[in-house]
């Protein structure tokens, strides 16, 4: 289901979800948004509007930021991530840094 409203407010987002939708669009979204949102729904996937997305990521994901477990990495840790910004993968990141895969 795609729900497409005027009412940008973030009662009517959560209770459309909650209610099983998987597309969430304001009036005001591009023309041929709400057909790529159909298609993309029927498809299995979520469609929610830039705004929305950016309030659900934050009312929902930052707050659980610390749960990960990202604001205790050791120092070796915390090195280990640029490669990986650096679009290698696990096994060159290991074998850059002499670790066994363990595979």
């Amino acid at each position: 289901m795609v729900v497409q409203t005027t009412f940008d407010l973030d009662e009517y987002v959560f209770a459309a979800l909650r209610a099983g939708a998987s597309g969430f669009l304001l009036k005001n979204a591009p023309p041929g948004d709400l057909r790529r949102a159909v298609r993309v729904v029927a498809a299995g996937h979520a469609r929610l509007g830039p705004a929305v997305t950016r309030r659900v990521i934050k009312r929902h994901a930052h707050p659980a930021a610390g749960v990960c477990g990202l604001d205790t990495l050791t120092p070796l840790r915390t090195r280990d991530r640029r490669p990986g910004r650096r679009g290698l993968t696990s096994e060159e990141i290991g074998a850059r840094r002499v670790v066994a895969s363990g595979r």
